[in-house]
């Protein structure tokens, strides 16, 4: 059995930083990787490795500039594996590749039969 590993945003060593501590969501896709949600952004373990890092680091997501809001509340994958992130009211973006492909102000409403 592992050891426990305990990550915080006021982490001294930078491989257990957060970008937030009331994290919101946690979600493992398909390829392993680990997502948070949290307050004040995405946050992701990629497989194999212990350290979280800023979504940032790995593709590029700028909360602020790319993102429509820095608290997410739920991530969910498609058939296609394509993230989507899901904002408060309803909001959302499906994400993949590293590219914001559509951010969607409006309530994103019930997935079709068959999506997810």
């Amino acid at each position: 059995m592992s050891k426990a590993q305990y990550y915080s945003a006021n982490a001294p060593d930078a491989g257990k930083k957060i970008s937030s501590d009331r994290v919101h969501v946690i979600f493992k896709d398909a390829s392993g990787h680990i997502w948070l949600g949290t307050e004040n952004g995405l946050d992701v373990m990629i497989v194999n490795t212990p350290i979280f890092r800023p979504s940032q680091d790995v593709y590029s997501y700028i909360v602020g500039q790319n993102f429509a809001n820095n608290r997410i509340y739920s991530i969910s994958q498609d058939r296609l594996d394509n993230l989507w992130i899901f904002y408060r009211k309803g909001s959302c973006e499906n994400i993949a590749a590293g590219k914001i492909f559509q951010v969607y102000k409006q309530l994103c409403g019930k997935p079709k039969k068959g999506d997810f």
